[in-house]
C-alpha cells in the first residue's frame, strides 16, 4: 500500500517497459559473450571450399563436414579425401618438396608447421617465388619467396582434380558403350577373329622354317659337302618364305578393310 507523500505506484505499462528492457540486456550480454567464443579453426575444410569453388563446384561447411567423424570441431587430414567426393573432387596425397610440385596440378593444398593450409596457386621458378592462398581469410593471393614459404611447409599436399563422373541422361540414352570395350567386339565377329587368329598361327609357325634351315645347313650340309641337299633346301625355304610374306599381306589387307568397314557404318 501506498503512503502519501511518496511516488505515484507503477502501472501496468511501466512493469511490461521494464521487463522488456531486462529481456533485451540479457540477450546483448548473450550475444557478446557467445561473440567472445573464438570460432573453431577449420583449414581444411576452408582449403576444400576453395578448391571446390575453383573448379566451379559449389557447396557449404555443413556439406563438406555432413556424415564424417569430425572431432573437435574441425577437418582432419585423414578425412580429406573422402570430404572432398562430396564436393566432387579427387585428392590425393602426396609428400613431396615444394620445387618437386607441377605446375600442372596446381592449385594444391600445403599443409603447414603451424596445422593450418595454404593453397599454392602458382610457382615461378625462375624468381623463386609462389602465389599462395591462406583460405580461412580473406586476404586474396600473396607473393612469397620460397625459402620462407618452405620453412612452414610440413612437406605433405594434397593434389585436386574435379572428379569425372558420367551424365545419367547421357547413359540413359545410350551416348556411353553399356557392355565392355573389348570382350563385346569380339563376341560379335568371333568367326573374323578366328580366321585372323589361324592365320596368325600359321604365319608364326611358317617363321620357323628359317631357323631350321639355317640350322640343317650348318650343322648337316656345309660338314658333309652336300651341294644338292643345300640347293633344294634353299629352293623349298625361299618358297616357304615367299607363302609367309604372302598370309601376312592378306592378313594385313583383311584387318585394313575391315577395320575402315566398320569406321564407315559407325559413322
Amino acid at each position: 500500500m501506498w503512503l502519501a507523500g511518496s511516488s505515484p505506484a507503477p502501472n501496468e505499462d511501466t512493469i511490461l517497459s521494464l521487463h522488456t528492457v531486462n529481456a533485451q540486456t540479457e540477450d546483448t550480454a548473450s550475444v557478446r559473450e557467445t561473440a567472445e567464443i573464438p570460432p573453431v579453426r577449420d583449414p581444411l575444410t576452408d582449403a576444400l571450399i576453395f578448391l571446390a569453388a575453383h573448379h566451379g563446384r559449389a557447396i557449404t561447411r555443413a556439406a563438406v563436414i555432413s556424415g564424417l567423424p569430425i572431432i573437435d570441431g574441425y577437418l582432419k587430414p585423414a578425412l580429406f579425401g573422402r570430404a572432398a567426393r562430396k564436393a566432387g573432387l579427387e585428392v590425393e596425397t602426396v609428400r613431396r618438396k615444394l620445387t618437386e610440385i607441377p605446375q600442372l596440378v596446381l592449385p594444391a593444398v600445403l599443409m603447414m608447421r603451424d596445422g593450418t593450409a595454404r593453397i599454392l596457386m602458382s610457382l615461378n621458378r625462375l624468381r623463386k617465388t609462389a602465389v599462395v592462398v591462406n583460405p580461412s581469410t580473406d586476404l586474396g593471393p600473396v607473393n612469397i619467396k620460397f625459402r620462407e614459404l618452405a620453412a612452414d611447409y610440413q612437406g605433405y599436399a594434397f593434389f585436386a582434380r574435379p572428379a569425372i563422373e558420367a551424365d545419367p541422361r547421357a547413359v540413359s540414352a545410350g551416348d556411353l558403350p553399356q557392355r565392355h570395350w573389348f570382350w563385346s567386339v569380339v563376341r560379335r565377329f568371333w568367326k573374323n577373329y578366328t580366321h585372323v587368329a589361324i592365320a596368325a598361327l600359321i604365319i608364326n609357325m611358317i617363321g620357323l622354317a628359317s631357323p631350321l634351315f639355317i640350322m640343317s645347313v650348318y650343322d648337316r650340309v656345309i660338314p658333309n659337302g652336300a651341294i644338292p641337299s643345300l640347293v633344294a633346301w634353299s629352293y623349298y625355304n625361299k618358297k616357304v618364305e615367299t607363302l609367309q610374306v604372302e598370309m601376312e599381306t592378306l592378313c594385313d589387307e583383311f584387318l585394313r578393310r575391315y577395320y575402315a568397314g566398320g569406321k564407315k557404318a559407325r559413322a
